[in-house]
């Protein structure tokens, strides 16, 4: 509807996973959550309530006058119907359960609760709205270029989404000392297997 106040949640996070032999010891585990409210004249663009897909992760941080660069991969999945999201990594998962408003998170053999204060919500409000344009390609992709600075006075940088499907493309969050820029493929609408979800029993 038209008008409407818009409840975003904007997470943030910086995940730096060092592997020493078979064993993947989670190094640094950053998470700053900020409860982003914006009124519109109407949802700019609603993500899909499912979807799924590989998503890369650079990390470049200024270190003694010199970049540092990290980069790593998982698979992302959103669920707004179980109001459920999950992203796998090697030797690792984060499970977020706005259900249970806890985030769970599974490296090297632990496993660590962290507490969501906000709702799961998926659209984008319209005034956000920065341009449209054409990526290229054989059949085009046109995306529309998002700001996260009108969303809350917390975050600065921008998130790129399929202007057809309003599925993710690119987000890049800009801090002061680092960049962290992700990149999504092969994102596809629903989810395969629900398991993803999944968390030990009795839960961390």
């Amino acid at each position: 509807p038209d008008r409407q106040a818009l409840q975003l949640q904007c997470a943030v996070k910086t995940q730096l996973y060092l592997l020493q032999g078979n064993m993947l010891k989670l190094v640094a585990f950053a998470l700053l959550l900020v409860g982003c409210t914006s009124v519109a004249e109407a949802a700019g663009c609603c993500i899909p309530r499912q979807w799924e897909g590989f998503v890369a992760f650079r990390n470049e941080t200024a270190v003694g006058g010199k970049i540092a660069m990290g980069l790593t991969y998982a698979r992302q999945y959103y669920d707004f119907d179980r109001n459920k999201s999950a992203m796998v990594g090697q030797d690792y998962k984060i499970v977020s359960d706005y259900n249970k408003r806890t985030q769970y998170v599974i490296a090297g053999g632990l496993c660590s609760g962290f507490y969501l204060p906000d709702p799961m919500v998926n659209c984008i409000p319209e005034e956000a709205h920065l341009e449209t344009y054409d990526y290229g390609g054989p059949d085009g992709l046109m995306v529309d270029l998002y700001d996260l600075a009108s969303l809350s006075r917390y975050l600065r940088g921008y998130y790129e989404i399929s202007s057809a499907t309003c599925l993710p493309v690119t987000q890049i969050q800009i801090f002061d000392s680092f960049v962290n820029t992700w990149a999504f493929v092969n994102v596809t609408e629903g989810i395969t297997d629900p398991s993803v979800f999944d968390v030990p029993t009795p839960p961390c």
